[in-house]
């Protein structure tokens, strides 16, 4: 197994911006590629929405294939790196919402989709606990994805 490096993303998001902040998080890729290699971006649990949405993530959630992912997944192809990130997910029905995370590998491709299995608190008033664990094989070797 090789060497990675790995950046961690500490970012504020705006509430309820999601453009916006994927906007800043692409920028925040971008910027620190032109520095150095970065094998794999890691950004925090809800970094496209903010945290504290209550009860506007049933409009804020987005499925896999919606615009965010997209996005972010452009920006990994851009910048030929590994992007993990954290979002409000929806899937095939429309009231049920995941506090999710993706990972987008550097063709862009979508190799890991969780949803967040521990729920705390009023978390549970909002979100849908998972209900499996995932991993995803890289070319640097296994990644599993926890919110």
């Amino acid at each position: 197994m090789r060497e990675i490096t790995v950046a961690l993303a500490q970012v504020s998001p705006k509430l309820g911006e999601v453009e916006e902040n994927v906007r800043s998080m692409c920028r925040l890729v971008e910027d620190v590629s032109l520095q150095r290699k970065v094998d794999l971006f890691v950004f925090p649990e809800l970094c496209t929405t903010g945290y504290e949405c209550g009860v506007r993530f049933a409009d804020l959630a987005e499925r896999v294939t919606d615009a965010t992912v997209a996005a972010l997944s452009q920006c990994a192809s851009d910048h030929h790196t590994h992007i993990a990130f954290g979002f409000a997910e929806r899937q095939k029905v429309e009231s049920v919402i995941y506090s999710a995370a993706v990972l987008v590998d550097p063709e862009g491709k979508v190799v890991a989709d969780y949803q967040k299995v521990h729920l705390k608190g009023e978390q549970r008033l909002i979100f849908r606990p998972g209900f499996r664990y995932t991993v995803a094989e890289t070319r640097f070797g296994a990644v599993g994805l926890l919110v």
